[in-house]
């Protein structure tokens, strides 16, 4: 089953760098007395080739929005992954759960390595492939913006209201994404302020505790808090 293979007639041995990425071999190992006869058998070997797909040179992706990634999407193999792990789980962490497992959860932005293990180290033989993932999802300058009453307007889009790029609001939005802001229900119903279409909060009352500005970008909710005082 899998590729064809070079086999090395005077070692008897099958590498995994003989096969082509995806493909795999299940073998048996024989031992032959002095006369050629076989004596023993191995339990069913495993020699696989897993590859990487659907990545970037190099084996690299680019993640553009908080949540979840299956990262299964991006392994070429006849086999599955028997372990994950990442170089940095501020960034980004992968299931281990079954059912679950090549799960990644994007936690911040930033890169990470992520590495897909294969063989049990018992009837696989094992390789590890690493696919390098750069994190850049929105997010607002600041977790809590505070402004004046009497200031009445506030950029928090990706522009400000007079068309130019805004470097204190929505940051890191794909190119061509969906946006839709909104404000939490309280800042609605108790007029306290209103939203634009561009991001643009205007204030109408004092509330100190703040309100939560939402921006939905291509679906996915992203949030700041502002104060007015």
């Amino acid at each position: 089953e899998g590729a064809k293979s070079k086999i090395d007639e005077s070692k008897g041995v099958l590498k995994p760098g003989d096969l082509e990425p995806g493909t795999y071999e299940k073998v048996v190992v024989s031992a032959l007395d002095s006369k050629g006869d076989e004596i023993a058998q191995s339990k069913e070997i495993l020699i696989a080739k897993p590859g990487l797909m659907n990545t970037e040179e190099g084996g690299k992706i680019t993640v553009e929005h908080k949540g979840t990634v299956d990262l299964n999407e991006y392994i070429n193999s006849a086999v599955a992954p028997t372990k994950w792990g990442t170089s940095n789980s501020k960034i980004a962490t992968v299931s281990k759960a079954e059912g679950k497992k090549g799960l990644m959860t994007v936690k911040k932005n930033g890169t990470v390595k992520v590495y897909a293990y294969f063989g049990s180290g018992k009837n696989q033989t094992a390789t590890k492939l690493t696919i390098t993932v750069t994190v850049s999802f929105p997010k607002f300058k600041k977790s809590t913006y505070t402004m004046k009453l009497s200031k009445k307007t506030l950029d928090l889009g990706t522009k400000k209201s007079d068309g130019s790029a805004n470097a204190n609001g929505l940051l890191k939005t794909p190119e061509g994404a969906e946006i839709i802001y909104s404000l939490d229900e309280k800042a609605v119903t108790d007029g306290i302020a209103e939203i634009d279409k561009n991001g643009t909060l205007t204030a109408l009352k004092k509330y100190k505790k703040g309100i939560t500005v939402i921006a939905r970008v291509n679906g996915i909710d992203y949030k700041t808090k502002v104060k007015i005082k």
